[in-house]
């Protein structure tokens, strides 16, 4: 083999890697954005201790994309309402044009929350949650 066919080898063999691990990223933030807005659809006010704990690991998971660590985050501090600090990053998150369209559509409904959510973001939650 030619020292060019072994550096396109390697490259390719590169490229294959890190498509792999970012398709792993997003199937890991897809499944915590799918437990978060089934348990955002109870959410009273806001979530039980038990819930908070799966929070925590969530928001404590570094495989897990940093939106989807200060979603976790700003579900965890909810009372009522999310936190004005973290409205400010969910705020970002929903116009970010690289994040996926559930953990936009999730950062938006809990963004707007206020003590339970209402029929339309039930629903939006329900999608999210398949």
């Amino acid at each position: 083999m030619s020292r060019f066919t072994l550096t396109g080898l390697f490259a390719g063999l590169c490229l294959l890697a890190n498509a792999s691990f970012v398709l792993a990223g997003e199937a890991e933030d897809g499944a915590a954005t799918k437990k978060m807005a089934q348990i955002m659809m109870g959410v009273n006010h806001y979530p039980s201790a038990a819930e908070k704990a799966d929070l925590k690991k969530m928001a404590d998971d570094t495989k897990l994309s940093e939106a989807v660590r200060h979603i976790a985050t700003a579900i965890i501090n909810m009372e009522h309402k999310a936190t004005d600090a973290d409205k400010a990053k969910l705020g970002k998150i929903v116009g970010d044009e690289k994040a996926p369209a559930n953990t936009k559509e999730l950062a938006g409904v809990i963004n707007g929350f206020h003590h339970q959510a209402g029929a339309a973001d039930k629903e939006k939650l329900a999608k999210i949650a398949k």
